[in-house]
C-alpha cells in the first residue's frame, strides 16, 4: 500500500466523520458541511468509474476531484444562502 493510498484513506475517513458530525450535531461553522462532503464524495466516486486505473495519477486525480467538488459545492451553498438571505431582507 503506497503513501498516496493511505493519505486518501485517511482523508476519506476524516471526511466521513466530519459529515456525520456536521449532519447530526451541526457542530461545524460551515453551512451544509456534511451534505457538501457527502455530495463531493459521491461526485468523485461517479467520476472515478470513468477514469482508467492504469496510470499512476489515478489516486491524485480522484483526490483532486473530491477536493474541487467540495470547494465548488461550498461556494454554491454559500451563494444560495446569501441569495435567500437577500430575498428575505427585501420581503
Amino acid at each position: 500500500m503506497t503513501v498516496t493510498n493511505i493519505f486518501i484513506i485517511a482523508i476519506s475517513v476524516a471526511a466521513a466523520i466530519g459529515a456525520v458530525i456536521g449532519i447530526f450535531k451541526k457542530a461545524t461553522g460551515l453551512p451544509f458541511w456534511g451534505a457538501t462532503v457527502l455530495l463531493s464524495i459521491l461526485i468523485s466516486w461517479l467520476v472515478a468509474k470513468f477514469v482508467p486505473v492504469d496510470g499512476g495519477l489515478y489516486s491524485w486525480l480522484v483526490l483532486g476531484i473530491t477536493v474541487g467538488a467540495a470547494v465548488l459545492l461550498t461556494l454554491f451553498f454559500n451563494g444560495v444562502k446569501a441569495f435567500i438571505n437577500k430575498r428575505i431582507e427585501r420581503a
